[in-house]
């Protein structure tokens, strides 16, 4: 398993990509071919002059409709989370959502990333380089799930919408017909 080093910015960015089923957001940057997060969404004076106003993203899509909302479909599968997890899963919010746990370094860094179709949230845990013991994925989950249940809290119960060119079929499990 390997990876590169990657922000939890830029992991909320990418996974806020797949709640939009595949529309980014965020500023251009200066040569204005990529999207960035937007940390300040407005700055105002104390007479109510805007210097800043990033309240509305610039948008494009970045993945299709159809492939955003299967990854999403995946994520939120609280049964294939179950061996792991376990039942009831952390992760299970009683809500339409979808989510990913992680951990790095041996153990020491735990994260989890997660969103309702309104609401995104990003956890980490981490301990230091020389430490012998491993953290749980539970213990970022668990702040995850409070996280975004504070933060969805009072938000409709809404779900994704199948976009065009996804079908759901009906599987035989055991012949798979």
């Amino acid at each position: 398993y390997g990876g590169g080093d990657v922000s939890l910015l830029e992991i909320g960015q990418a996974y806020a990509t797949l709640a939009r089923l595949g529309e980014g957001a965020g500023m251009l940057t200066p040569g204005g071919d990529n999207l960035q997060p937007a940390l300040v969404r407005s700055v105002q004076e104390l007479n109510g002059q805007v210097l800043l106003d990033h309240t509305l993203p610039e948008t494009r899509p970045v993945l299709s409709a159809p492939l955003a909302y299967l990854v999403q479909n995946v994520l939120a599968d609280d049964t294939a989370r179950q061996p792991t997890l376990g039942y009831p899963s952390p992760l299970d919010l009683g809500r339409p959502s979808a989510a990913k746990v992680g951990r790095a370094d041996g153990g020491r860094q735990v994260w989890t990333v997660g969103y309702t179709p309104d609401r995104l949230a990003v956890t980490w845990l981490g301990l230091s380089a020389d430490s012998p013991r491993a953290l749980d994925v539970r213990s970022a989950a668990g702040l995850w799930y409070a996280q975004i249940q504070n933060a969805a809290s009072g938000q409709p119960f809404t779900g994704w919408q199948m976009p065009a060119g996804v079908s759901q079929v009906d599987v035989c499990d055991p012949s798979g017909l």
